[in-house]
């Protein structure tokens, strides 16, 4: 799928939030949007993403009729890992249900949302990869690519394999047992006993696995147990 326009900005609030704007203003059907700082990026559940100059902060757009919306968010991550795979030597693991681990750290965040705008559904992707730098934060590490091969990176060449991963996506036909196949493969965690946040309820299990439908499995007291929705700590 060949996504036009690819708008590229110095600074913007979010490319999330910019992408809605195409979508909603411009009558825009698809498209990238990445911009060098943002000033309001957004993570999960609103919590801020911080956004320094020398990292990728990229959203692509799409409208779609049909698509199994509760497993979509499984692709994404299996397609950045594999771009990174070409940067890092250390092994890239995936931690449910959207960050990318290398040495324990994280090194990308996807962000997913879904709108509708004059009864037409879209679909809003948006991806941090630290690359020159990365943010600070007391309760979890993270790490850059810069770190990983010594080197100073043209910010450019990593944006533009990722456009050509992105760019190749067929959403009329996506065979979800092979991405979880590789996310099982990859899991974060996978085996050891984890923390685990649904809203207010807190509970402690081994991770087992992602199932077919893209859900957590935990074994808790001898039963496994399924989440759809929720964080690890």
């Amino acid at each position: 799928m060949n996504y036009v326009p690819i708008v590229h900005l110095n600074q913007v609030d979010s490319t999330n939030i910019y992408s809605k704007k195409l979508i909603e203003e411009d009558n825009i059907e698809k498209g990238f949007v990445i911009s060098d700082i943002q000033t309001k990026g957004k993570g999960r559940y609103g919590k801020n993403w911080i956004s320094k100059k020398g990292n990728i902060y990229l959203s692509f757009f799409f409208k779609f009729k049909t698509l199994n919306i509760k497993k979509f968010f499984l692709i994404f991550p299996v397609l950045i890992k594999k771009v990174l795979e070409k940067y890092s030597k250390f092994k890239i693991l995936i931690k449910w249900p959207n960050d990318i681990i290398i040495n324990n750290k994280k090194i990308c965040g996807i962000l997913v949302e879904h709108l509708t705008v004059h009864k037409h559904k879209f679909v809003i992707v948006g991806i941090g990869i630290n690359v020159n730098s990365s943010p600070y934060i007391k309760k979890y590490p993270t790490i850059y690519l810069k770190k990983i091969k010594k080197k100073n990176f043209i910010l450019q060449d990593v944006i533009n394999d990722l456009l050509k991963v992105l760019s190749k996506i067929s959403f009329k036909k996506i065979n979800y047992k092979n991405f979880i196949k590789i996310w099982n493969s990859s899991l974060y965690l996978m085996n050891k006993e984890i923390k685990f946040l649904k809203k207010k309820d807190l509970y402690k299990g081994i991770l087992k696995e992602i199932d077919l439908n893209g859900k957590l499995v935990l074994m808790i007291n001898q039963k496994k147990i399924k989440f759809e929705i929720g964080s690890i700590l």
